[in-house]
């Protein structure tokens, strides 16, 4: 998908991105007896969805702002997908080691859903942006 092209340092494109993978890491790694429990109920399947969306718009756009391999900001967003999954389960297999926490398919698939829907809210604002352009 091409769109308007900015000029992003390592800063302003890539570290957000790891850094929000940092956090995901760091959250799934406190033991289950230990997380902190909301004042309000949310479907956890929703908090994970919105992170991992999060996360695909964020290494969409890392991959997208780098001019260093042209390929990787071609295939920006399917590589970004495939990236949010993968990040997904590896994140589920880490939470067999960590205490009183588990590894769950739902979730997997939860955070594979928001980078899902994160392309699709993309696509359909490319497509609304080419045809005010007409």
């Amino acid at each position: 998908m091409k769109g308007p092209q900015y000029s992003y340092s390592f800063a302003g494109a890539q570290l957000p991105a790891i850094l929000w993978g940092a956090l995901i890491f760091t959250l799934s790694s406190i033991p289950g007896d230990s997380f902190p429990t909301l004042p309000f109920t949310i479907s956890d399947k929703i908090v994970h969805g919105g992170i991992f969306f999060v996360f695909c718009y964020l290494v969409y756009r890392a991959l997208r702002n780098q001019t260093r391999f042209p390929k990787l900001s071609a295939h920006s967003l399917s590589i970004s997908l495939l990236f949010t999954a993968l990040y997904g389960a590896l994140d589920e297999f880490h939470q067999l080691y960590t205490p009183g926490r588990e590894a769950d398919i739902l979730d997997f698939l939860a955070d594979s859903v928001g980078g899902c829907i994160f392309a699709v809210v993309l696509v359909i604002a490319h497509i609304r942006h080419k045809s005010e352009q007409r």
